[in-house]
């Protein structure tokens, strides 16, 4: 029985050259996103301007950004079901009011900052090229 296991095991792993794949393709995501969110230019799969474009204050704190982003969105859902256990009626609801909040968050902030503060934000040069 055992045998039979493990050979029913094996047959359900991917095989080495899909794996591969995958994992390239989830590398490469990672850089992506690593590269969109400090707005840094990358080589290969790290950045050009290590100091002081990508640990300048503005690229750090858009990265803890997207992290926290990324942990509520995992966490929250959960957390909030057994929080409110007998709302039987907003479990479904949870994951997407959490991958929502932070949207309106960020609007929040622009509108606390005004349009100009996003405008400059926008505009701003962090690659450290002047």
């Amino acid at each position: 029985r055992s045998n039979e296991a493990g050979h029913a095991r094996q047959a359900a792993a991917a095989p080495p050259v899909i794996s591969g794949l995958l994992a390239s393709i989830g590398l490469l995501a990672i850089r992506g996103g690593l590269a969109h969110a400090s707005r840094v230019p990358f080589q290969y799969l790290w950045p050009i301007h290590w100091v002081p474009g990508f640990f300048s204050p503005y690229c750090v704190g858009q990265l803890c950004a997207a992290l926290a982003t990324v942990v509520f969105i995992l966490k929250a859902p959960a957390r909030l079901a057994r929080r409110y256990p007998r709302a039987k009626r907003m479990s479904p609801l949870w994951g997407p009011c959490c991958m929502l909040a932070p949207i309106a968050v960020f609007w929040a902030m622009v509108g606390i900052a005004g349009a100009a503060g996003a405008t400059e934000l926008r505009d701003a040069d962090y690659n450290g090229d002047g």
